[in-house]
């Protein structure tokens, strides 16, 4: 006898087959049969005209602070998710010594969006190595199940410091990290998260401290994975970390390599698709990877006190780390400063978040009264209207308005029929919801 059957839902089973009208026998908290007619049951549900599936796994989640304060991780449950991974593109809020408290918080208000005030006021700070961490959230309670990554940003400021974001690391350094790795996968961690993404910028406009890591740092951390025959490789990749590379790891540690973040970009539209199929190469030689892609198109809302679509142009480096709103608004109004943004957006990049696509970056709330009528106006219309630059009629406006206009942009995924390559890709991973950032 079952100790629960559920009857008459339509099953979606998670394999990608068509759904059917079956009964489920669960018993111990562990679905045991799918069929008709499974016999005998302590308890009944008849679910007819409901769907039943799997709870989804989010594989790609930033709620590395929030659970600390939020152990339900609100909203993710109520849409279905009953699993989440964080810590992936190696930002994590552990290991991490009180006096890195600050930059750590800083780094990812940079990176992720996170706001400064919840961190501040939210997070426990009740750890400092990666294994206290987990500790907290197995004695506070979570209400999905949790995977964790340990991240590299975070160990690699735990050992270096305020020089993390700034320097390749010594001997001395890295054998320290390794060993913080160790620690960590024997501590529960799933694995090992990374970014070599120029499109990750942490506080001052630094470099996330992974991004200065030398290929032989790179595969001494990961080369702990193999060591201890366990434990996934994660990273966000930029163009010194290209999949055949990658695929090097893969077979010189036995362990799986994930990749992300594998986005269209309709200004270089083969780079994702020629990745994925490096991936399949892989894989037909016998090295375990994917490739994490999104079934949404990449949209921010941002202003210009935080313009995450900007800071992946070298050129505006400068502005990232002016110290004042005053010297940032002359930083924008400077003519010189406009100029080699334009230049710069002129020139092809492998990575890079906005590509010039004006037509993708649009007006959604104006401050002052008197620019109400340009909201939901692109910049490639209003330039056109105005008869001039669209870089000159943005920062025209935020200077206007204090920097406070808010935009939103639609940086990559767009293209719903490439969208659809990506999707039914054979080593491709549905993830990317960033939850939590």
């Amino acid at each position: 006898m079952h100790d629960l059957v559920i009857e008459n839902a339509l099953v979606f089973d998670g394999t990608g087959r068509p759904p059917r009208h079956v009964d489920i026998s669960i018993d111990h908290d562990r679905v045991t049969d799918v069929g008709p007619d499974l016999g005998l049951s302590r308890e009944r549900i008849d679910a007819e005209g409901l769907a039943l599936a799997p709870g989804i796994i989010d594989s790609h989640t930033h709620f590395d602070a929030q659970i600390t304060w939020d152990p339900m991780v609100t909203p993710s449950p109520e849409h279905g998710v009953t699993t989440v991974l964080i810590g992936n593109c190696g930002f994590t809020i552990a290991p991490c010594k009180p006096e890195h408290r600050d930059v750590t918080m800083r780094n990812l208000v940079r990176v992720e969006g996170m706001s400064l005030k919840a961190m501040q006021q939210g997070i426990d700070w009740e750890f400092e190595t990666f294994a206290d961490y987990l500790e907290l959230l197995e004695r506070r309670g979570v209400g999905p199940n949790v995977g964790a990554f340990v991240g590299h940003s975070s160990i690699r400021t735990y050992v270096m410091g305020e020089d993390a974001p700034l320097r390749a690391a010594t001997a001395t350094e890295i054998e320290a990290m390794r060993r913080l790795v160790e620690d960590a996968i024997d501590a529960g961690a799933v694995g090992f998260a990374t970014s070599t993404s120029p499109s990750h910028n942490g506080a001052d406009g630094n470099p996330m401290p992974s991004r200065l890591a030398d290929e032989n740092e790179l595969r001494t951390l990961v080369g702990v994975l193999g060591n201890k025959n366990k434990g996934t490789f994660m990273l966000t990749k930029g163009a010194s970390t290209p999949v055949p590379w990658l695929e090097t790891l893969a077979a010189d540690t036995g362990r799986a390599v994930v990749v992300a973040a594998l986005l269209h970009n309709s200004t270089d539209p083969d780079t994702v698709f020629q990745d994925l199929d490096g991936i399949e190469a892989a894989r037909s030689r016998g090295n375990q990877m994917w490739g994490q892609v999104s079934c949404c198109p990449l949209s921010t809302e941002f202003s210009l006190r935080a313009p995450y679509p900007f800071e992946g142009i070298a050129a505006w480096k400068p502005a990232m780390q002016a110290d004042s709103d005053e010297s940032y608004k002359a930083l924008l109004a400077d003519v010189s400063f406009r100029n080699s943004i334009r230049a710069e957006l002129t020139r092809p990049a492998v990575v890079r978040l906005f590509n010039n696509e004006w037509e993708k970056l649009s007006v959604i709330e104006t401050v002052l009264e008197k620019n109400r009528n340009i909201e939901n106006c692109t910049l490639a219309e209003l330039a056109r209207e105005h008869h001039t630059d669209p870089l000159d009629f943005l920062l025209d406006l935020v200077l206007e308005e204090n920097l406070d206009t808010t935009f939103l942009s639609v940086l990559l995924n767009s293209d719903e029929d490439a969208v659809t390559r990506l999707l039914t890709h054979s080593c491709s991973s549905i993830a990317l919801s960033d939850a939590g950032a």
